[in-house]
């Protein structure tokens, strides 16, 4: 076997079709989905060791797409011969032929040379004039009167500075309308390279999955002209998800699924796209059926089977709620644990079924273990489901809730097409609400909820807790955790700095966590390197340290040491958003 052949199917690439990354494949099976046109030039591909490109930009797979596009217009140019019988034209080249053979005529006239005479005496001008009297003068003419040749020349005068009137002043709205014209042709092609270069930006944020900036530029685009369908497909999902436009994205997508070409997967992420415009609405009869009509596409669709498990566990459905969660095979997603949970919790709590809960504590236990995406969230299930098993202390996971960093949910991308009622703030306080004293420390489940408030924005409430709490232990650790998340909250530097140094706050890494961001944010860059450093010796993969650090070494113009951090991260959270951020970023300044 050639290398050539060896490279040709060793399974290195990896396919990205509306955010799914699909693969391994080798470069004949990607060529193959090509001619099949399962995928289109829009998508993306990447090897293991390179970035994602626009098919139609890889060179492999350039030949393939123009061959295939070379067919398609083959199919549709038609060629006519059309010939009128009986008629003919025929051109013929008729080469220059040399006239050598007739000689020049010879003459022995000579003309004279005129005597000088003739050539200095001026021509006298001896045409007859009739003589007149002033009596035969017509009395009307009782001015001066001009001879015939006068009068020609005054009109001739007259008639050439009119020309060149004419010509001066065509000459000037010519000049005119070349200037408007120019003028305006440069600003259209200033136009088109700026509408351009928007699009460029949004489609390329999109693939990073830096949604919100996507956005941005898409927006800036449209005020300029109106992006082409493909284009405008592609963005319809952050419209619906992000921006909340759900008519106007749904109405793109409703086209895109009748154009012609579209494979399996495209059809799936549309429909699931139209699906979640109306659950946005609250019309979950047409939401459930969009679902449906995604899955009939693509039965391992995430976002599809996680929204419609979402509409049966509002109906108490929660067989078939669970069901529709556990036919998705796609790994690394953290939010399938937490709806499990919740479905599980509100099973137990209301038809009493409580076979649900051990296989929700092994999946959150599973998954703790590989992300700390949705970290916060999964702990607070975890708590809620150990609460309902006679014997089970729940204490260790509510001291690392306190620890998990506020608000933690904004620094990770989620899956736009993805509802966001299974993770969103009434769930929060729904379950820290509903947490037992029985058997917790009373101060453990004051401070939880006070966390749970805190993550929802209700600051005020979240510091009613923690002054009840102080009040009944001014030493506890817990109390003064969540004093220092509210001095950070407040942009109370120094108390953050002060208090963040309390020996009873040594065990926990969100101290430093906070002071790290606190001195990155005032340019103290030597307490946040030292922060960041002590958090990563005893937590080697804490992604919120790496964040920190990796942005450290950018400000220091540490290029190689800020990449290698960005690096790290991002393979063991490609969802971390500071990161991907920071990494386009210095992608840009190259």
């Amino acid at each position: 076997m050639t290398n050539k052949t060896q490279v040709d199917e060793k399974r290195d690439w990896l396919l990205k079709a509306s955010a799914k990354v699909l693969g391994p494949y080798s470069c004949k099976d990607v060529i193959e989905l090509v001619k099949n046109q399962a995928v289109t030039g829009l998508d993306e591909v990447r090897r293991s060791d390179q970035r994602w490109q626009v098919i139609r930009e890889v060179k492999e797979f350039i030949p393939t797409l123009q061959a295939l596009k070379f067919e398609q217009d083959s199919g549709e140019l038609t060629q006519t011969t059309a010939t009128t019988p009986g008629s003919a034209t025929r051109t013929e080249r008729i080469s220059q032929v040399k006239d050598d053979m007739t000689p020049p005529p010879v003459t022995d006239i000579v003309i004279p040379e005129k005597p000088e005479v003739f050539r200095k005496t001026p021509m006298k001008d001896v045409t007859p004039v009739r003589e007149s009297n002033a009596s035969e003068r017509p009395a009307h003419l009782t001015g001066k009167a001009f001879g015939l040749q006068n009068d020609l020349r005054l009109e001739k005068e007259i008639e050439v500075k009119a020309n060149n009137w004419r010509w001066i002043l065509i000459a000037l709205v010519v000049i005119v309308v070349g200037v408007i014209g120019g003028v305006q042709v440069f600003q259209a092609q200033k136009k088109t390279s700026e509408y351009e270069r928007r699009i460029r930006a949004a489609l390329r944020f999109r693939s990073l999955f830096l949604y919100e900036q996507s956005l941005v530029e898409y927006k800036k685009a449209l005020t300029i002209k109106e992006p082409d369908f493909a284009v405008q497909a592609q963005m319809a999902p952050l419209v619906i998800a992000v921006d909340g436009e759900t008519v106007k994205g749904r109405r793109i997508l409703e086209k895109s699924v009748i154009q012609p070409g579209r494979s399996r997967s495209q059809l799936g992420d549309d429909y699931s796209g139209i699906g979640l415009s109306y659950l946005i609405q609250g019309d979950l009869r047409e939401a459930e059926e969009a679902f449906n009509k995604a899955l009939s596409f693509d039965r391992n669709h995430l976002a599809a089977n996680l929204n419609l498990a979402w509409i049966m566990y509002n109906r108490k459905a929660f067989h078939e709620a669970l069901k529709l969660i556990g036919q998705i095979q796609v790994t690394g997603q953290p939010i399938l644990s937490v709806a499990e949970a919740m479905v599980a919790i509100e099973a137990a709590t209301q038809m009493k079924i409580t076979g649900l809960i051990s296989p929700a504590v092994s999946r959150l236990e599973l998954s703790l273990r590989n992300s700390q995406n949705l970290k916060s969230e999964q702990i607070l299930m975890l708590i809620s489901l150990m609460q309902m098993q006679i014997g089970q202390d729940p204490s260790v996971w509510m001291r690392r809730f306190l620890d998990e960093p506020q608000r933690s949910q904004r620094y990770f991308v989620q899956e736009p097409l993805i509802t966001k009622k299974w993770i969103d703030g009434p769930h929060w306080e729904k379950y820290c609400g509903e947490l037992q004293v029985r058997r917790m420390n009373l101060n453990f489940v004051r401070m939880t909820r006070a966390a749970c408030l805190l993550n929802i924005g209700k600051a005020e409430e979240a510091k009613t807790l923690v002054d009840e709490g102080f009040k009944q232990n001014p030493k506890d650790p817990m109390a003064l955790l969540m004093q220092l998340n509210l001095f950070a909250r407040s942009n109370r530097l120094s108390e953050v700095h002060t208090l963040a140094q309390s020996p009873e706050l040594r065990e926990f890494r969100s101290p430093l966590w906070i002071t790290g961001k606190a001195c990155l944010e005032t340019g103290d860059l030597g307490c946040a390197q030292n922060a960041f450093r002590a958090i990563l010796e005893k937590h080697p993969v804490d992604i919120y340290a790496r964040g920190g650090m990796a942005a450290v070494h950018h400000q220091l113009g540490q290029k190689a040491e800020a990449l290698k951090m960005i690096t790290l991260g991002l393979n063991d959270e490609p969802f971390y958003l500071p990161l991907l951020q920071l990494r386009d970023i210095m992608e840009s300044q190259q």
